[in-house]
């Protein structure tokens, strides 16, 4: 089935399209969207459907063109900062009882049918990674979703050939998914455990935003990996000291976040939002304050896990000395049975992905 944009279509149909849509809406049913399905001869061979609008040179130009130059221009990010708010809040006003992802059914309606579908996990699968998130599954529970994150990180340690470097690199990588499994109910809320939940852009960065000369966000793309996800997984751009995410010096970062926040209040205020029921601002600075937006980012990165949890999150419960191994020699056991021998597969299987990489590098 191929979709077109209704304006695309001719007269008649169009005219057809927007009687169906009026009298749904009368009848209090799903309205379809502005995405007409329709048989077509392209081929297939693509793979999908791909939705295009073009972005000529008027709309702007990405963001990446002159982030690094003027980046501490405080007028300029404060534009910035301004749009991302307005974009954040316009999303969180619609409410979804599920976590997952949409999807255009046959009949051009818009669906919350789909698994939260992240780049994270579209990596993994790309990497071969079985993953126990079947395509049509949505979470009801906060704890549900990131159960389900864990048991990814799980999965990517037990069958990616290369996932440690050595024992030991293996028995810090299980002792980290134990702790984290243990601390996940000091990071969230039960009282928002069942939603509400709202959309999220999962991929947004400096290099999928195109913006006009002052920094207003005119367009965005790779709308792709938009996902409904708690609302505890909101958060500050991860990018905003221009660092690396597992590197980030963390009072710098606190500072540009502090002030996007005050722009974000702001926002808030100004839509008539702040004496709702939940505050957004008071969500993302709650989850600033419980180390939660270094707990989501760990859960949503499948290198960068181990990372976050020694140097953001396990020194608020217990600091260890690096040269101790006590700790984790009491912890390891726990991530699975037979713990010992799964060390040593993970060793080997290291051993021969590191050989077979070399016969390929040095074949001719």
């Amino acid at each position: 089935m191929q979709f077109t944009a209704i304006t695309r279509r001719p007269f008649v149909i169009r005219l057809i399209h927007s009687l169906r849509r009026l009298c749904l809406s009368w009848l209090g049913r799903p309205i379809p969207s502005d995405l007409f399905p329709h048989q077509t001869s392209l081929s297939y061979e693509l793979g999908g459907d791909i939705l295009i609008e073009y972005i000529d040179e008027t709309r702007g130009k990405i963001l990446s063109n002159t982030w690094e130059t003027d980046r501490m221009n405080e007028k300029l990010r404060n534009n910035l900062f301004r749009s991302l708010s307005q974009i954040i809040l316009a999303m969180t006003r619609v409410h979804f009882p599920r976590i997952g992802s949409f999807i255009i059914n046959d009949q051009g309606l818009i669906r919350l049918e789909n698994r939260p579908l992240t780049l994270e996990i579209q990596d993994l699968e790309n990497d071969g990674i079985p993953l126990n998130v079947p395509r049509a599954r949505t979470y009801c529970t906060v704890d549900a979703y990131v159960d389900a994150l864990l048991s990814c990180h799980d999965s990517r340690l037990q069958h990616q050939p290369n996932a440690v470097n050595d024992a030991g690199d293996c028995v810090s990588q299980m002792c980290a998914l134990v702790i984290l499994r243990a601390l996940h109910p000091r990071f969230f809320d039960p009282k928002l455990n069942h939603g509400h939940f709202a959309p999220s852009l999962t991929d947004l960065n400096f290099n999928n935003m195109i913006v006009d000369d002052d920094w207003n966000v005119t367009c965005i793309i790779d709308l792709e990996w938009t996902a409904v996800l708690p609302l505890e997984f909101i958060r500050t751009p991860r990018w905003l000291t221009n660092q690396a995410v597992d590197e980030v010096d963390v009072d710098q970062y606190n500072k540009l976040r502090e002030e996007f926040m005050e722009i974000f209040e702001t926002e808030e205020r100004r839509l008539g939002r702040y004496n709702d029921n939940f505050r957004c601002s008071s969500i993302v600075n709650t989850t600033w304050k419980l180390s939660t937006f270094w707990y989501v980012l760990a859960l949503q990165s499948p290198t960068g896990l181990h990372t976050f949890l020694n140097d953001r999150i396990q020194p608020r419960f217990h600091k260890t000395d690096e040269d101790s191994t006590d700790f984790y020699l009491s912890l390891y056991p726990y991530w699975t049975e037979n713990a010992n021998a799964f060390i040593q597969k993970k060793v080997q299987d290291k051993i021969t992905y590191d050989k077979t990489l070399w016969e390929v590098f040095n074949e001719h």
